[in-house]
């Protein structure tokens, strides 16, 4: 079954992802391709359970500029094995935050799981890491 995530509740991609994917049953495929342009994750949103994410055409952002309550670290977090995330192209979908510092490092994707898919996606730090070897684009391993 796919759900179609535009179509849930919810304030941002975060919200209307997490609400999906906590409504979903195993195997089932989470589209979000029709919310495109400027996106949010404004919380960490985690992911326990075996499903398929599909991103459109988007720029999927960590934290805001604007909202300082939108700040998502990690952006996503993936407890279970057997999760994709697929987006429409490397330059087409893209997941990113910006730079964290030393005290606080940023990840964009953690994972605990033995394995997972990632494809199509462009996962980078905004502009300004200032060398802080502690952030990481996918943390794969214990929180």
């Amino acid at each position: 079954m796919t759900v179609c995530v535009d179509t849930v509740s919810g304030t941002n991609l975060g919200e209307k992802l997490q609400t999906a994917h906590n409504n979903a049953n195993p195997g089932e495929v989470l589209d979000c391709r029709d919310l495109t342009g400027a996106q949010f994750i404004c919380s960490t949103v985690t992911l326990s359970k075996p499903v398929q994410v599909l991103f459109g055409q988007c720029d999927i952002s960590c934290k805001s500029d604007t909202d300082p309550t939108c700040d998502a670290n990690p952006g996503i977090k993936i407890t279970i094995a057997g999760v994709s995330l697929v987006g429409a192209g490397p330059s087409l979908t893209k997941l990113h935050a910006p730079a964290g510092t030393a005290s606080s490092p940023r990840t964009i994707i953690q994972t605990t799981a033995d394995y997972l898919t990632l494809d199509q996606l462009d996962i980078r730090f905004d502009s300004g890491n200032s060398g802080n070897t502690d952030d990481m684009c996918v943390k794969i391993g214990p929180a």
